[in-house]
């Protein structure tokens, strides 16, 4: 599959786009793919852009998973993934079809303005070729292709509209015979579409509007039985606005022109799980005091326990301390990273606030040992917390890989990266 640069998880196979998202190994699945139904890159774009918000419960999915049961991960996944392929309810069908006749009476309108020709003498043989061919089939699907391909044909814009306003006036002079026909007393009925008509148009809608199509359900039957009745009100006020019968066509188009109902799916994302536990405040408290009374800990350890809690306080929010996971303790120690020397000018005279704000150069960063330092300290207060007569944890999330023999960080620094950038943006401009 080719992807699709600029649009993450947006993928094209054999001209038709995807959606994939990749999935880690240890959840219920490899990846999440399905069909966009499109080969249109502004539309699938504009489906990618409201699959957005699902990406973002994938993500935070992927996230939790390690706090989850595996039952729970599935769950939580199918959940995500059928509201993404959107199964349709009974409640979206009067908002489809809505949709669908909200331009009935504008489109019947604008084939009233484009119909100049009266006559038959008035096409050009070229185009009384085409119609012949386009008509001379068996159902509708073969008429839309053979439409497309004639419309598809033309080049300049002049064959275009020449095309478009024939095709115009035969339909509203073929509106009007068959109008004359039910006025004659030998007038036939109106013909009825087929049922196999009606489900194509019905499997249309849906694919159109990104819905899963299931032939067999209830509200899938239902969709086809109000859509067999709004395609018989758009033929009649079609013509309605042919015949100029502007009483009917204003009876008739306030039964569609109402504001379809928005239909609002509020997107799935796991619960927040429910922590009975102390804040991890109140448990470092419990932990440094048997540290003091029954671990003997040193005044000089004290002083270094609380500059880490300094530095803990002020990256950290505090929380419960079962809501804590293996991304919450790795985003604080690749932070500690970026500390500097607490020995050197000017952070010896800064306050923590500024320290952990400040540009700081390479060569100024403290060891990775120190952050090495605050990671074995956090894991003691997480052991503390797992211990079998405590439990307020089942695993501690001190379960992080991180090299702290090098520090962790590019081959270059940002200042660095700052310069090179700016001298490549000099030479692209000269």
């Amino acid at each position: 599959m080719q992807s699709i640069k600029g649009f993450k998880y947006l993928y094209k196979r054999r001209s038709t786009f995807y959606f994939r998202f990749k999935l880690p190994q240890h959840l219920t699945s490899s990846e999440l793919r399905f069909c966009l139904r499109t080969q249109n890159l502004t539309k699938a774009v504009i489906i990618w852009d409201q699959l957005q918000p699902f990406v973002k419960q994938l993500k935070h999915l992927v996230s939790i998973s390690e706090t989850l049961e595996n039952h729970q991960i599935q769950q939580y996944f199918e959940r995500i993934k059928s509201s993404m392929l959107k199964q349709l309810q009974m409640e979206h069908i009067d908002q489809l079809i809505a949709k669908r006749e909200k331009n009935y009476n504008s489109g019947s309108h604008t084939v009233n303005a484009l119909a100049d020709k009266t006559c038959i003498s008035e096409f050009d043989d070229n185009f009384i070729n085409q119609a012949v061919n386009i008509f001379n089939v068996e159902n509708s699907e073969e008429l839309a292709i053979k439409l497309s391909e004639s419309t598809q044909s033309l080049k300049s814009t002049e064959e275009k509209s020449s095309f478009v306003e024939s095709m115009a006036s035969l339909i509203k002079g073929m509106t009007h015979m068959m109008s004359a026909d039910e006025d004659s007393e030998f007038n036939a009925p109106r013909p009825r579409l087929s049922n196999e008509q009606v489900e194509l148009q019905a499997r249309n809608l849906l694919e159109e509007n990104d819905y899963e199509v299931n032939p067999h359900s209830i509200a899938f039957k239902t969709l086809k039985s109000k859509l067999r009745t709004s395609i018989a009100l758009q033929q009649e006020i079609f013509e309605s606005v042919i015949s100029e019968d502007s009483i009917t066509e204003r009876e008739l188009s306030s039964l569609v022109m109402k504001k379809p109902e928005q239909v609002i799916v509020e997107p799935i994302s796991p619960p927040e799980q429910k922590h009975n536990t102390p804040l991890f405040s109140e448990v470092y408290k419990e932990f440094l005091d048997i540290k003091i009374n029954k671990g003997n800990l040193s005044e000089k350890m004290q002083k270094d326990y609380e500059r880490k809690l300094i530095v803990w306080n002020a990256l950290s929010d505090d929380k419960p301390i079962s809501a804590y996971t293996r991304r919450d303790i790795g985003a604080f120690i690749d932070r500690c990273f970026e500390l500097p020397k607490m020995n050197i000018a000017p952070y010896n005279k800064m306050t923590w606030e500024k320290r952990l704000n400040i540009d700081v150069p390479e060569d100024h960063l403290a060891a990775p040992k120190s952050a090495e330092h605050i990671y074995k300290w956090l894991q003691g207060i997480f052991s503390y917390a797992k211990k079998d007569q405590i439990g307020y944890i089942s695993r501690s999330p001190c379960s992080i890989k991180r090299n702290f023999k090098s520090g962790k960080r590019g081959v270059f620094s940002d200042q660095e990266l700052k310069i090179f950038l700016e001298a490549a943006d000099g030479e692209t401009r000269r």
